[in-house]
């Protein structure tokens, strides 16, 4: 059986001949450059009726045809890449959709590059134990807020009245944050309870947050899922970072973004601890006397 190569050049011996086996090879003028792709032109020859042979062109045919035997010339281009090479056959116009985060409306922690474009925001101020202050961070982070003795972070929620055209949210594991009454399709819903500061409690919040109740206590709503295995990468935006939560297992992989994990310790009240769980919940979250979250945080390429 002929290989792509072989039959290329079987195609090019046949044309030889047919030139009476010329001393040098035909010249055929270049293919069309395109930028940052290597290009090979390749051409394929038909030896169609000998006797009363009846080819014919019209209008303005490619470069080979209306001959004899018709011959076609194509324009292979290979993109030029270092770390993956994906060659197409160009014979029509190709074209990429980006792709839209999911439609519905959900909210996601806010990183410092910002919300995506045209979402709503709002934030949190966490009052944290007085007493021997024990909140942490992973250094580095990419959090929009304060974070010391207290905590205060923001949040992106997308507006259900936009982004109609996104699909569904994939398969994986991993959590979001609720936003309306229920959670998107495949996600199951959860809470967690903040047991905050009893003593001159300083809560306050602003703007757009995630389903959940912020009065003297804080409690935030999640939607979790776990049908699909975290190593098989799934689409969502690529164009800004954005932070998910880990469920059941370690980051999910999202395909063109690196992936670091990124925590928060939130050293809540100490005196009749009240810090509680509920559904499913994001990991290092539950009956536990202070809650921990583990955030992904996703960058491009």
């Amino acid at each position: 059986m002929r290989t792509p190569e072989s039959y290329h050049n079987a195609m090019y011996l046949e044309q030889l001949s047919n030139e009476k086996r010329s001393s040098s090879p035909p010249v055929f003028p270049g293919a069309q450059g395109q930028s940052g792709m290597h290009r090979r032109e390749e051409f394929v020859r038909f030896d169609d009726e000998d006797d009363y042979n009846g080819n014919y062109v019209s209008g303005t045919p490619p470069m080979g045809a209306g001959v004899l035997d018709h011959s076609l010339f194509y324009c292979y281009y290979c993109f030029d890449m270092k770390t993956i090479g994906i060659c197409v056959l160009f014979s029509l116009t190709s074209v990429t959709t980006a792709v839209e985060w999911p439609f519905g409306t959900y909210t996601l922690v806010k990183p410092k590059s910002g919300c995506p474009r045209g979402w709503l925001e709002g934030w949190r101020h966490q009052d944290s134990e007085d007493s021997r202050a024990d909140n942490s961070i992973t250094p580095g982070h990419h959090f929009a807020g304060t974070f010391g003795r207290n905590m205060k972070f923001y949040y992106c929620t997308k507006d259900p009245n936009t982004g109609m055209n996104g699909g569904l949210w994939p398969a994986g594991n991993y959590c979001i944050l609720q936003h309306g009454l229920s959670c998107p399709m495949g996600f199951q819903p959860g809470t967690v309870h903040w047991d905050d500061e009893d003593s001159r409690n300083k809560n306050s919040d602003g703007g757009v947050l995630p389903t959940g109740s912020y009065g003297r206590n804080t409690v935030i709503n999640y939607c979790c899922r776990e049908d699909g295995s975290y190593t098989k990468m799934i689409l969502l935006p690529t164009s800004q970072p954005f932070y998910l939560l880990r469920f059941s297992s370690p980051c999910q992989l999202v395909k063109g973004m690196y992936v670091r994990e990124e925590n928060v310790h939130f050293d809540d009240e100490d005196r009749n601890n009240k810090n509680s769980a509920s559904g499913k919940h994001p990991m290092g979250t539950g009956n536990v006397r202070n809650q921990n979250l583990m955030y992904c945080y996703y960058s491009p390429l």
